[in-house]
């Protein structure tokens, strides 16, 4: 948006010669997350397809359809809604590897670290865990596990987050706009 002598649309040409204004508005958060939703599409790893398509934008907690118009929102937030989600952000397998070879997992923890390097001075990006409406509940008791030294430790504890029909949290990125 051009504003020319506190006209809205005016022309460049009328500005007055002398004392006269022009305003120009950038609307950069679509670029932002424009580039944060293609980011993540391009380092989600591709079998059948639905991981990469799983991610949605939520503008203060309601879906933005893809290719849509965004809407003023407080907060943005990417999540993508695939049962695995976080096996591929964080899984590890019984070995130790991470769970999916084909591309570096942490995706949403990779890409909001690289946003934050490009957008930080424009937009508070952040790499969360998230819970939604009707989430993927767990069908057996996890124990603790951890990797140290090459080796798979299990523990005797058991996390009550990780119960049989616990809902799982979901990786997210959520980006809020700084105040100009």
């Amino acid at each position: 948006m051009i504003t020319v002598d506190g006209r809205k649309g005016g022309q460049l040409e009328d500005v007055r010669p002398k004392g006269g204004s022009i305003i120009t508005e950038w609307e950069i958060v679509s670029d932002v997350l424009v580039w944060i939703g293609d980011t993540l599409r391009d380092r989600s790893p591709f079998v059948s397809g639905d991981f990469r398509e799983g991610w949605m934008l939520l503008a203060d907690g309601q879906v933005v359809e893809q290719g849509g118009q965004i809407p003023p929102a407080d907060v943005y937030t990417f999540v993508n809604v695939v049962p695995y989600a976080r096996k591929i952000e964080v899984g590890k397998t019984t070995s130790g590897r991470d769970f999916v070879i084909q591309v570096p997992n942490r995706i949403a923890e990779r890409t909001a670290k690289d946003a934050t390097a490009r957008f930080g001075n424009i937009a508070k990006i952040r790499s969360v865990w998230i819970s939604l409406a009707n989430p993927y509940a767990l069908k057996n008791d996890q124990v603790s596990r951890s990797f140290a030294g090459g080796k798979l430790r299990i523990s005797k504890r058991q996390r009550p987050d990780r119960v049989r029909g616990s809902a799982i949290t979901y990786p997210a990125i959520t980006v809020t706009l700084k105040a100009a």
